[in-house]
């Protein structure tokens, strides 16, 4: 039997350690599969807990998967972007709706596997192109979400009503991020330049700097 899936494209943009987390992915994913051919093709998907399962977003359903692969929760929903975070027995999650402005929270029982609902992020000011989670010093989650411009909302993500903590300006055409936690730097690509990073820390305005650049600017 053979398995599809597509380690989504932003894990491949960013610093050294993106790549080395897409390649430990696909490495777990074929190791993990199950024979009986019963993991649907994904069009993203992430590592609940090693050698635990699977959170997987197809065309139309985020799908918790066993380590078997046997579906043991679902919701309803054509997304895109799925990004997720563990923190002991729970996990937090969000997913992109497809073709709407609204940004979907979960929060995922691992040891009950069960998904249970947050509030959703209805984005009014962009025309919502990617989102990415950020885990702060203080153990606060972050959601950096991004309109197809190359303006940008950090927001904060709470038990209760999720709060944007406020605007930002980044590269034209970014179209997908990625966040290093221990550093507090988010990764956006910018198309024919090059990969840049942004300070996530504070509440004024986020500088970037280089990370790979195109010759003449660097050695992409």
């Amino acid at each position: 039997m053979r398995f599809t899936c597509s380690v989504p494209a932003r894990t491949r943009a960013g610093s050294r350690f993106v790549p080395w987390i897409a390649g430990l992915l696909w490495t777990s994913w074929a190791a993990a599969a199950p024979p009986d051919g019963a993991v649907p093709v994904a069009s993203a998907l992430e590592a609940v807990r090693a050698g635990s399962g699977w959170l997987v977003q197809t065309d139309d359903s985020l799908q918790l998967l066993d380590g078997n692969g046997r579906v043991r929760a679902e919701r309803a929903l054509r997304g895109k972007h799925l990004e997720s975070r563990v923190l002991g027995g729970r996990m937090l999650a969000v997913v992109i709706e497809s073709g709407k402005q609204l940004v979907h929270a979960f929060e995922i029982d691992l040891e009950r596997m069960q998904i249970a609902d947050r509030p959703t992020l209805a984005i009014t000011d962009l025309d919502v192109e990617a989102a990415c989670l950020h885990r702060d010093a203080q153990g606060l989650d972050h959601l950096v979400v991004i309109g197809k411009d190359g303006r940008a909302e950090q927001w904060v993500l709470g038990d209760g009503k999720p709060a944007r903590l406020r605007r930002l300006a980044l590269v034209p055409g970014a179209a997908d991020c990625a966040v290093d936690d221990a550093s507090a730097r988010l990764f956006v690509s910018e198309p024919g330049i090059g990969v840049w990073s942004y300070d996530l820390r504070g509440e004024g305005t986020a500088t970037r700097a280089p990370v790979a650049l195109r010759a003449p600017f660097g050695d992409l």
